[in-house]
C-alpha cells in the first residue's frame, strides 16, 4: 500500500501540486488568497519528510509579521498532523522502513521547530 498524501494536498491545483516537487528550486508569486501559504507550508513539510533539509537548513521569508506567524503555525500544524497520519499508517501497515525513516525525520523536525525562525 502506498503512503497517503499529507492532509491539505487534496484541493491543490496542478501548479500548486508541482510546487511540492522537492527536486527543484522554487519561487512562489501569486496574488492574495491564491494559496501561497498553504503551498509553501506543504513544501516545507515535504522537504523535511523526504530528507532534503532539516529545520535549521530551511530559510523562509514573508512580508509581514502576521504572515510569518501564520506560516509558522501552518508548518507546525502540518508537522503534527503528518506525524499522526504516518503513525496510524505504520500501525495498519507495519514493517515499511521508509515510514519509520520519515517519522524519524519528522519527529526531529518537531523537536527542532521551536528554534526555527520565520521572519519578515
Amino acid at each position: 500500500m502506498s503512503l497517503p498524501p499529507p492532509e491539505g494536498c487534496e484541493n491543490l491545483n496542478d501548479g500548486q501540486r508541482s510546487a511540492l516537487d522537492c527536486g527543484r528550486d522554487l519561487l512562489v508569486d501569486a496574488g492574495a488568497g491564491a494559496g501561497k501559504t498553504q503551498v509553501l507550508a506543504l513544501r516545507v513539510l515535504a522537504l523535511l519528510e523526504e530528507g532534503y533539509a532539516t529545520i535549521p537548513e530551511i530559510v523562509a521569508f514573508t512580508f509581514t509579521d502576521k504572515a510569518a506567524s501564520e506560516m509558522r503555525a501552518r508548518v507546525q500544524e502540518l508537522l503534527f498532523r503528518r506525524i499522526a497520519q504516518l503513525e496510524l499508517f505504520d500501525r495498519r501497515e507495519p514493517g515499511d522502513g521508509s515510514v519509520a525513516a520519515r517519522l524519524k525525520r519528522l519527529h526531529r523536525a518537531r523537536a527542532e521547530f521551536s528554534f526555527n525562525r520565520i521572519t519578515t
